[in-house]
């Protein structure tokens, strides 16, 4: 039974390793203020709902603020809609900020014995054995979520820097001076074509189609160079190819690798 329940948390860990990540990145909405003008901004209702829920379970999950806990429907009432949501997340959830404390990891609750339970007799063995174990079995268990989580992304399945993105394209950021973007090109060799992502910095807009694209300036990092290439670039940012779902040549982020989780 407990190896199940390791199983279970092993697999809410992962999840909440990535809601984690995402409140200490640019997906997270900080103040009542990003949270209307980016929800005003989200067409369509499906959208606008599982962002908003994304935003709870950010705090409730990935932080383990259990305050920040909202159903998402309820017997008499129906599903919630988004702007309900919303109104639970400026009025409840952001408020949380000033009394509650951000931990230093996601929370993990491994499967142990019940806090109160009643006993006869001597305590057995091996319930003090557990308990003792506990502490320093959480830690073996934090890597081994991680290298899961690892092996699921090497095989298609989630991108956290695909998660930590902005919930939408990011033109006003790139309006400030130093965007660091991370844009995906295909190439071509003797093997035939190839994907490969590049990083460089918006040194320039030079113009703007409303809602479609941007044209900018990018000086490249040197690595990302092949002999003969120019340093620096003018590339159209199309709004449809920013942060794909499933990247293809020309898709754009922000540069984010520094936020990247590393297994100790």
């Amino acid at each position: 039974m407990r190896d199940k329940k390791l199983d279970a948390a092993e697999v809410e860990l992962i999840d909440a390793s990535y809601l984690y990540q995402q409140y200490h990145s640019p997906r997270c909405w900080k103040n009542e203020k990003d949270a209307f003008d980016i929800f005003e901004q989200l067409v369509f209702k499906k959208d606008r709902l599982s962002s908003v829920k994304e935003q709870i379970l950010i705090r409730y999950l990935g932080l383990g603020w259990v305050e920040a806990h909202h159903p998402w429907s309820k017997k008499g009432h129906g599903t919630y809609s988004a702007t309900e949501l919303l109104e639970h997340f400026v009025r409840v959830v952001l408020p949380l900020e000033k009394t509650n404390t951000v931990p230093d990891e996601p929370p993990l609750a491994l499967p142990g014995l019940p806090k109160s339970i009643c006993r006869l007799g001597t305590r057995a063995q091996d319930c003090i054995d557990l308990e003792t174990s506990l502490g320093s079995e959480e830690m073996d268990f934090r890597l081994k979520a991680l290298r899961k989580r690892d092996s699921l992304e090497d095989n298609g399945f989630g991108d956290e820097l695909a998660e930590m993105q902005q919930t939408i394209w990011p033109v006003k950021s790139l309006q400030k001076k130093g965007f660091k973007i991370d844009m995906l090109f295909e190439y071509k060799d003797e093997n035939g074509p190839t994907l490969q992502w590049c990083q460089g910095e918006v040194t320039e807009i030079v113009s703007e189609s409303k809602n479609k694209h941007v044209i900018v300036k990018i000086e490249w990092k040197d690595e990302c160079l092949s002999e003969g290439d120019p340093k620096v670039t003018r590339q159209k940012l199309l709004r449809t190819k920013w942060n794909t779902d499933k990247p293809t040549d020309g898709t754009w982020r922000e540069d984010l690798y520094h936020k990247v989780l590393t297994i100790h």
